[in-house]
């Protein structure tokens, strides 16, 4: 890969780092508002069953978002390292170049095509 192309793959991950921490937060804070809404009800009006069970969705949805948000930072805080060692874009099994479509999908792939196949396959 040339240094144009580590270039413009450094600054695809930067933006979605920033997208992804973006996003993190929003769901961090959501996940905080909801706590707070279900812990510091008072009404007069008596509580279903129901409501306790959306309300126990809705904090899964929250946590479940903000750790693929985390999980997404840490892949690509990872592939940026790699590209200031001159690693990035080879395949951590078997050392190939990844293509720059699957670059282009996924900016922080560990693996080529045909690894990622046989992982998912195992």
């Amino acid at each position: 890969m040339d240094k144009k192309d580590t270039e413009y793959f450094k600054q695809l991950l930067l933006e979605l780092l920033k997208d992804s921490y973006d996003q993190l937060r929003d769901s961090s804070k959501e996940l905080n508002e909801n706590i707070i809404e279900s812990s510091g009800e008072v009404s007069s009006n008596p509580f279903h069953l129901a409501d306790i069970g959306t309300d126990v969705m809705e904090r899964e949805k929250a946590f479940m978002i903000a750790s693929m948000d985390s999980d997404e930072i840490f892949e690509i805080n990872h592939a940026l390292e790699k590209i200031d060692k001159s690693e990035f874009g080879y395949c951590e099994q078997c050392n190939h170049e990844i293509s720059k479509e699957r670059l282009e999908a996924v900016p922080y792939a560990r693996l080529c095509l045909p690894c990622k196949a046989k992982e998912e396959n195992k």
